[in-house]
Formats: structure tokens, sequence, C-alpha cells
């Protein structure tokens, strides 16, 4: 073993194999000792800089003593820059509501995936659905994942314990008759072009009213999503970032899109010279009357009311997302085009969610596939044996 460095506390190899770092931290004027463990020497160090970090934040609990309920409340306050606030206050309300008055009070060192199986099965007898059990695995899950990264956890007892079976959200994309008349039913409508928007991109809502002028290039038919607007309690109206480098994304607009934008820029001047002093100037698309952005849920009262009248009354406002997969998919079964439409991740996320969709383009393959094998299109029978062209084995032997 070399020799110790200063600042790195007490290192020890434990009899086990293990490697153990011990250091002392104050709390409520009471000094302690603190360990932390790793499989390696250098990884017992990141995890002893990790806790000295968590205790200058003002974490000073120890492993074996801490509870799940402090270890989870402590977990959302230092990772909260990690999430979007709506993000945050959907973790916290599932860890307060669930999680942690069923298992709070286990020692998060000896939490098993017996804890939260039961813990989970509790949840399901109490009438909670299988879409908020699955979060709050996930959610816990996530939480462990980093108490094993900060070496104050040796195992994961979410990932181990058994998953929550979820059925999604049953889907209801408009037909071509629908998407028809929703297209005659907007004409000279305020909100014409970003409906339009959204029924022929696939975008969210969020980037639907988070458009801005110079995101658009309506002489070269195309957008650009760079943004996605949401409420969020106490800060109001937040343009971010998409969530991911593909959800940052250029789709093309289809003429009738490009004319109702014109529309748009013309209606917006109108209202500018309306407002007058009350104009405020904020580059979006979609405003208000005074300039200001609108409200995404703007949208979805306006969409309660359209989808009654184009004869699509179970249709979310969502559905026009899957409206534009689901047709894309079964027009062309280019899945590769419609994951970068709609900006997921990953094709295999898009693979996922509507692979059901895809053409049978499996029957398409095997079918020219046995046209080549058959000789001239035909299947070989007992005449093609028999033909002059046809020599026997023994002939050609």
């Amino acid at each position: 073993m070399g020799r110790r460095v200063a600042g790195e506390g007490n290192v020890r190899r434990r009899a086990d194999g293990r490697w153990e770092a011990r250091f002392d931290v104050t709390s409520h004027g009471a000094r302690r000792r603190v360990s932390v463990y790793g499989r390696t020497r250098a990884e017992v160090l990141a995890n002893l800089r990790a806790a000295r970090k968590r205790a200058e934040q003002g974490w000073s609990g120890e492993p074996q003593r801490t509870t799940l309920e402090q270890f989870l409340r402590h977990w959302l306050e230092v990772t909260q820059d990690r999430r979007r606030p709506n993000t945050n206050r959907s973790y916290h309300d599932v860890l307060e509501k669930y999680v942690i008055p069923r298992l709070g009070k286990a020692r998060l060192a000896r939490l098993t995936p017996l804890h939260v199986d039961e813990a989970l099965a509790g949840m399901a007898t109490d009438g909670v659905g299988a879409r908020t059990r699955q979060m709050a695995h996930t959610v816990l899950r996530a939480a462990l994942n980093d108490a094993i990264r900060w070496g104050i956890a040796e195992r994961n007892a979410a990932a181990l314990s058994s998953p929550i079976s979820h059925t999604a959200d049953e889907r209801h994309p408009l037909t071509k008759e629908q998407l028809g008349a929703l297209g005659e039913l907007l004409a000279d409508d305020s909100l014409e072009a970003c409906f339009l928007f959204l029924g022929t991109t696939g975008a969210r809502r969020g980037e639907a009213v988070g458009l801005c002028w110079p995101d658009l290039d309506l002489d070269g038919a195309s957008a650009t999503i760079r943004r996605s607007l949401q409420r969020v309690k106490g800060k109001g109206l937040v343009a971010y970032d998409p969530k991911t480098e593909r959800s940052k994304r250029d789709v093309p607009l289809a003429p009738v899109v490009v004319e109702a934008f014109h529309h748009r820029r013309e209606a917006q001047a109108a209202e500018r010279e309306l407002a007058g002093d009350a104009w405020v100037e904020t580059g979006y698309v979609f405003t208000t009357a005074i300039g200001t952005p609108i409200d995404p849920a703007v949208l979805t009262h306006r969409w309660e009311q359209i989808r009654r009248e184009i004869g699509a009354p179970k249709a979310r406002l969502h559905d026009l997302r899957h409206t534009v997969a689901s047709i894309g998919l079964r027009e062309s079964s280019d899945i590769l085009a419609v994951s970068r439409l709609l900006g997921h991740s990953r094709v295999s996320t898009t693979t996922d969610i509507y692979g059901h969709d895809l053409t049978d383009g499996g029957r398409d393959l095997v079918g020219v596939m046995g046209g080549l094998l058959a000789r001239n299109g035909t299947r070989p029978g007992a005449d093609d044996a028999a033909s002059p062209s046809s020599p026997s084995i023994a002939q050609s032997a």
C-alpha cells in the first residue's frame, strides 16, 4: 500500500476485500466518524471526496444509520439541478406520498428487494394505479443508483425488485377524414397555424407555442424547434431547451402550414397595431393580444372544443403526435424519418411506441426472396425436371 496522501482520511482494506475510508464530521455540535466503501482504493477515494462534499452541503448521515427517508429528501435537494422544476415536483410528490410513508423508516443499508416489492404491492392494494407505482419504482431506483455511486449503498434494492407492468394509455389517432375536417374547421381560426403545425410535424404543444419568428424559414418551408415553453409553479411561463440533442431539430413545413404562418404574421401585425403601447415584443409566433406568449394549456382547452366538432371525442391533443407517427409509418415504413421528425433520442423509442404501426414489410421481403429462388418466378415442379432445358442429376453427373 502506498503512502497515505494528506486529506485522504483513514483508508484501509478490510478483511472482506473491500476498501473503507473514514472521516470525521460535525453535526449539531457533535463530532462523529463516518465510513464510506469501495471495491478498489481509487473507488473508495472517489466516494470519500463525494461524501466530504455532501457533508459540506449539510448532510452528515452515516450509511449504517441513515434511513431511506433521510436519504431521499437529501437526494431530492442535491440533484434538483439535473431536472426541470415540474419534474422535481413530480418526484417530490411521488416520494412523499407513496414511497416514504411505506419505506421511509427502513435503514438505507438494510433495504432489500423484498421491502420494495411489499411496498409496491401495498400501493396496489390501496388502489394506486400501475402508472403511479411504476413512477415510484423508477424514481426510487434512480435515487438508489446515486446512493451506490456516492458509496453509501452497496446494491440497488429497487433495481432487483419485480418490475411494474404498465399498459400505455389508449391512443386515439385521427383518421384521414378527421384530419380533413380539422383543416376545414381551423380556416381563419387564430390558432390555425399552431394546430396545423402540430398535426403535420408531431411536435409537442410546448414546442409549438415556443416557436419564435427567427425559428421559421417560410421560403425554405422549414422550422427549427429550439425550445419548449412550460408553465412552472411560482415562475410562470419558462422556456427550456429540448430534453435531448435529437429533440432540437429541423422539421419540414407542408405548403398549407407555410400559408397559415403567413396569415399568422399578418394577424399579429394587426394585433400589435391595435395594442399600441401595451404591446410587449417577445418574438413569439403565438401570442396574446398584447404580445406575450400563450400558455400551452390554451391549446388543450381549445382542443376540447375541436375534437368534438371533427368527430373525434376521445382524441387528446397529444394524439395529434400519435397521428403523425401512425400515418407516417403506415404510409412509408421509414421509422428513422419518423423518429427524427418526432425528436426521439433513440430510434428504439419510436419502435417501442409505434412498432405495431409498421406495414408488414417482412411479408413483402419474403415474397421477393421466394420469387428470386423460384425459376422464372414460378415454383419448380415435376415438368421442370423432365424438360430438355433442365438436365437431371444423372445427366449433370
